[in-house]
């Protein structure tokens, strides 16, 4: 067998390596003109074979990306930077497709500029099914939470109209009277529990525009205003004037959800400051209280559904809270020391698209 390294034609040879590979690959100039198309990038983006040779990288991107993503990728190569990341394409026929896009520079022995590399997989089944399966998944879950509420809300109704019409009706004694406000009392906490269980699993998908953070939380701290004023509590917010896309409705529930938290844990003449800070493509909002906190070993689990640390907290507003927040994009923890205090941490993005796709790069 012949040596490979005494191979009369590499170039013939390497030709037909790529044509196996079931990547798509392509070779291009530094200014972005396409040298070489393997057999599957040209099924893949829909051009014959060969005719993607001599056309410019740009065409295979979709235009939004031409500003930003595109002369980015040429600079990231032009300083022999790599990257690898999910990214829409466009087809010879106009169409889009998701792939996953690596791009390496190389600098071949005997040839004067430096060679582009160009691997592209195309995700977009993987993408749609993925899809498909968190959209079936999510839409059983609220089915099934429909159809515990319904069956139990029927029965809480008629219970409910029963028990007043019994005691309208009957001699009642003081301890009577008890039991009464008892059932009252319960059952308007199963009805609650009902009512946050279809919050939590039926949250809509968030409509995102441009809002300022700080007159959201002053709204969201407007029904609090008599309960804080009750008991002293001051309220501090301290947060930049910037705009980021959010859904106004589900944020000012956010913000609403730790307020109603930290009046719960402070006492009389206590402090809830609200902070935020801006760092690179992250808007951080800090909710700070001075009240009793939470026990170590509580922590972990205050996100989860149906975990309390009150006896009479149903557990979902916190889980809500969660999914809201990743809804956007970002994150949410907690830090706490008994005694002292709980401080919640929002990270939200400014901008939900990598800085690559958004901004010139300065390498």
């Amino acid at each position: 067998m012949q040596s490979l390294s005494t191979c009369r034609d590499p170039v013939g040879l390497l030709c037909h390596v790529l044509g196996c590979v079931h990547q798509g690959v392509l070779l291009c100039e530094p200014q972005g003109v396409v040298g070489y198309a393997n057999p599957t990038a040209g099924r893949m983006l829909g051009y014959p074979h060969g005719s993607l040779v001599g056309r410019e990288l740009k065409e295979i991107f979709t235009p939004e990306d031409h500003t930003y993503f595109y002369p980015n990728l040429l600079r990231l190569a032009a300083r022999g930077h790599d990257f690898q990341g999910e990214i829409m394409l466009r087809r010879a026929d106009d169409s889009r497709f998701m792939a996953y896009l690596s791009l390496g520079v190389c600098r071949p022995e005997g040839v004067r500029r430096p060679v582009v590399v160009i691997s592209l997989e195309d995700i977009d089944d993987r993408k749609s099914l993925e899809k498909l399966l968190g959209k079936t998944h999510y839409q059983d879950l609220v089915a099934i939470a429909n159809s515990i509420a319904h069956e139990l809300r029927n029965p809480l109704v008629g219970i409910g109209g029963f028990v007043r019409r019994l005691y309208s009706n009957c001699q009642v004694s003081l301890q009577g009277d008890r039991y009464y406000q008892y059932i009252v009392v319960n059952l308007k906490r199963i009805e609650a529990l009902v009512k946050k269980v279809e919050d939590l699993v039926s949250l809509p998908a968030p409509v995102f525009t441009r809002q300022m953070l700080p007159p959201l939380v002053e709204e969201a701290a407007e029904p609090y205003r008599p309960e804080m004023e009750a008991k002293k509590v001051r309220l501090a917010v301290e947060m930049p004037a910037v705009e980021l896309l959010v859904d106004r409705g589900q944020m000012v529930k956010v913000f609403a959800v730790l307020l109603d938290n930290s009046l719960r844990a402070v006492g009389e003449e206590g402090a809830i400051v609200v902070c935020g800070t801006v760092e690179d493509n992250t808007y951080r909002v800090e909710f700070r209280d001075d009240g009793v906190g939470i026990a170590p070993e509580d922590l972990p689990f205050i996100f989860n559904p149906f975990f309390s640390t009150r006896p009479e907290g149903i557990g979902i507003d916190l889980a809500v809270l969660k999914r809201i927040v990743e809804g956007h994009h970002g994150r949410v923890s907690a830090a706490s020391t008994p005694g002292e205090g709980t401080t919640f941490t929002l990270e939200l993005p400014l901008e939900r698209r990598r800085r690559i796709r958004v901004a010139p790069l300065e390498i």
